[in-house]
């Protein structure tokens, strides 16, 4: 609760600050990047030293190219720790959608997407934390994960083939299961 002041104004520091950090947190972002691209939700990034911290919360993005396709992620959350060559990241609790006209279409109730390189892991449990904006990773993470995983997923290509249920791919290290 430091507080400095200059003249009439103030301003009290809400937590401490650890030497070296720099910060940056937007509740409530929502982004138009050149018409085809946008983002919202809340976000957070943390760096002290050489470890980057990223953390997101009701995440949207959405892809578009006229009205010939779309892909669209909303509500996820995304937890992000790199530093010391080790990085792992998680995006998951979305849906998600994509459309190609005339083509195919692919929904999904739920998806997760993970990914740790060699010395990267994550502890289930593990909290992550930017400014009031957090990240838990429910699961652990290995080093070198690449997952993809989707929940209540349904596609159909050009009304030939159609496909459902629930489907997930990981590769862990050489390994694919």
């Amino acid at each position: 609760g430091e507080t400095l002041v200059v003249g009439d104004t103030s301003y009290a520091f809400a937590d401490a600050i650890v030497a070296s950090t720099k910060l940056f947190e937007a509740k409530g972002l929502s982004a138009d990047l050149g018409g085809f691209v946008t983002v919202s939700g809340d976000f957070g990034f943390r760096k002290l030293g050489a470890d980057l911290v990223a953390v997101a919360t009701g995440v949207n993005v959405g892809i578009t190219a006229g009205t010939a396709a779309s892909v669209t992620l909303t509500g996820a959350r995304l937890g992000l720790k790199s530093g010391n060559g080790a990085t792992v990241i998680e995006v998951r609790d979305g849906t998600f959608a994509a459309n190609v006209a005339g083509l195919a279409s692919v929904t999904a109730a739920a998806v997760r997407v993970q990914y740790s390189n060699a010395s990267g892991t994550a502890a289930a449990g593990e909290t992550l934390v930017v400014g009031d904006t957090t990240y838990t990773f429910a699961d652990a993470i290995a080093a070198s994960t690449t997952m993809f995983e989707a929940k209540g997923l349904s596609a159909d290509l050009g009304g030939f083939v159609t496909v459902s249920g629930d489907f997930g791919f990981r590769k862990l290290g050489a390994d694919l299961v």
